[in-house]
């Protein structure tokens, strides 16, 4: 199989790809830019691992988000490994979300579980894994802890995936996602969710590729419209800011249910915010309340 590795920068992806790959099958660039691409073998000496550069989003804002959209759309990977950082999930999450919208297997590398841990922060793995509907293995990416399950899961024969919807957008989004997918083709074998949505919130290089099957002045008039109903009923600033609310709402809740503070189990994530905020109206300093 053939593996694409994803994850924000600074989550540990080099160290985890250099554990779980025994040797380099290629080191070169991506075609088209100077970004450097990394191919490897497992250890098993049959699976690919494809090190995708670290970025923040899919809709690409740099060169290193440009090379994952269009791997996206022009490469192949059999399975997703997608690597958090334990003590960042709610920064990370917003690209989890784009990947396994994308409707590839995906298997979650749950990193820096120690620097969690330090940090009060203890996340249920388990809990986690059924918010997000894939397996998710803990790990230290930079000692090897749990590496090697990591990758036995990832090349797993056994492992089945069924794909469903994280999130539902609200109604203005989902009828206009529905209405691209009725415009597309069905010879397409990307997912059409995923297509649409990362045009509805101005993935440009998604834009480029829809118009090889739907006109110009649809799409535009799609958004157009689109962009007047929220405005309308949900007093939204843009399309791709009330997806991005949608996405905020679905990992406060994956926050709230699967990570509590480790030094006081009464106090879940949500309590803490909540105090913090409200102490500051009371004028004490925040940095008093996480003592």
């Amino acid at each position: 199989m053939e593996i694409a590795l994803l994850g924000n920068p600074n989550t540990g992806k080099t160290s985890l790809f250099n554990h779980l790959t025994g040797s380099y099958e290629y080191v070169g660039n991506w075609s088209g830019v100077t970004v450097e691409k990394k191919v490897g073998q497992f250890k098993n000496k049959k699976d690919l691992l494809i090190d995708l550069p670290g970025i923040y989003t899919v809709s690409p804002l740099s060169k290193d988000e440009a090379v994952v959209s269009h791997f996206f759309l022009h490469d192949h990977a059999d399975r997703l490994l997608n690597i958090l950082d334990a003590s960042q999930l709610k920064r990370n999450l917003h690209l989890t979300i784009q990947i396994l919208e994308y409707g590839k297997p995906v298997v979650i590398g749950l990193n820096m579980m120690d620097v969690a841990k330090n940090r009060g922060i203890e996340v249920d793995v388990n809990k986690l894994s059924a918010y997000m509907g894939v397996p998710v293995v803990p790990i230290i990416a930079r000692s090897g802890e749990g590496c090697d399950e990591l990758a036995q899961t990832i090349t797993s024969q056994q492992y089945s995936y069924s794909e469903k919807n994280l999130i539902y957008y609200g109604r203005e989004i989902e009828e206009a996602v529905l209405k691209l997918e009725n415009l597309l083709p069905h010879s397409i074998t990307l997912s059409c969710r995923w297509l649409s949505l990362q045009f509805l919130e101005g993935n440009q290089s998604i834009k480029s590729y829809l118009l090889n099957f739907i006109e110009v002045d649809v799409l535009n008039n799609l958004v157009l419209e689109l962009e007047e109903k929220l405005k309308d009923e949900r007093n939204a600033k843009s399309i791709d800011q009330y997806i991005y609310n949608k996405r905020s709402e679905f990992i406060h809740k994956v926050l709230v249910g699967s990570i509590v503070n480790s030094n006081d189990q009464k106090v879940t994530f949500t309590d803490k915010v909540d105090r913090m905020v409200t102490n500051q109206f009371l004028g004490i300093p925040i940095f008093l309340l996480l003592l």
